[in-house]
């Protein structure tokens, strides 16, 4: 009789206990299931969403569009650079020489191709600021328009140098005129072959020297043109734009 009282203690304490082994084991289980589901970053679960609302719209730069210019719709600002464009192909040729504004020499030559050959852009003459002596075949020319020449040939432009020793040039002091030899510019003539607006405030013109006897190409040179910072301070200004590289083609 102990002995089936015995045998069935034991059998209910082996329940118990696989019983209660049986749920820590669930517990434990569920506890590591919970930890797991904790430490998932928020961004992994949604990943798709959290790059959507942080990806930005493309923008659209419209600052930097490319218009070639039709040479036949130049505006006359833009016309009004081949006097300097077709002054400076002239110096560089004749003279074998490179763009070098920086140098008096080469400004001063440059000055006396563009006054020589484009003198009244505006009507230089009838405010003054440049006569004709026919009997020596000398230009007066009032020096702040020889100034306003020499913006439109540099961006670099500070004030006129000093004139070289050799120079055709010559300067009056006490009437503030400059004395320029009236140009010749022989068989030839200047155009704009191409204009392009970069869309950066720089425009990429191309100006050609032609033989004016057979039409055919002498030089072409490509130019970077800019803003002319002088042009605001001046009635009626010649240049809008001023020179800022040039690159023989």
């Amino acid at each position: 009789m102990k002995k089936k009282i015995l045998s069935a203690i034991l059998t209910c304490l082996l329940v118990f206990s696989t019983a209660t082994g049986c749920a820590q084991t669930i517990s434990s289980e569920k506890e590591s299931l919970t930890v797991t589901t904790e430490e998932i970053p928020e961004t992994s679960r949604d990943d798709t969403s959290v790059k959507s609302e942080n990806a930005e719209e493309p923008s659209e730069d419209t600052s930097a569009i490319i218009l070639q210019i039709p040479v036949e719709d130049l505006t006359k600002e833009q016309q009004n650079m081949l006097a300097v464009m077709d002054a400076l192909n002239m110096c560089m040729i004749e003279n074998n020489c490179d763009y070098a504004p920086e140098n008096p020499d080469f400004l001063w030559k440059a000055l006396l191709y563009a006054i020589g050959n484009y003198p009244n852009l505006r009507d230089n003459q009838a405010n003054g600021t440049l006569t004709i002596d026919n009997n020596t075949g000398t230009m007066i020319v009032y020096y702040q328009l020889v100034q306003e020449y020499a913006t439109g040939i540099t961006e670099s432009y500070n004030d006129l140098p000093p004139l070289p020793e050799d120079a055709v040039v010559s300067r009056n002091v006490d009437t503030e005129y400059y004395d320029f030899p009236m140009g010749d510019r022989g068989l030839s003539y200047g155009k704009i072959a191409s204009w392009t607006s970069n869309g950066d405030g720089t425009h990429t013109v191309e100006a050609q020297l032609i033989g004016a006897d057979d039409e055919s190409l002498i030089a072409a040179y490509e130019y970077v043109l800019v803003e002319n910072p002088y042009a605001k301070d001046i009635t009626d200004p010649m240049f809008t734009y001023t020179v800022r590289s040039v690159k023989k083609l």
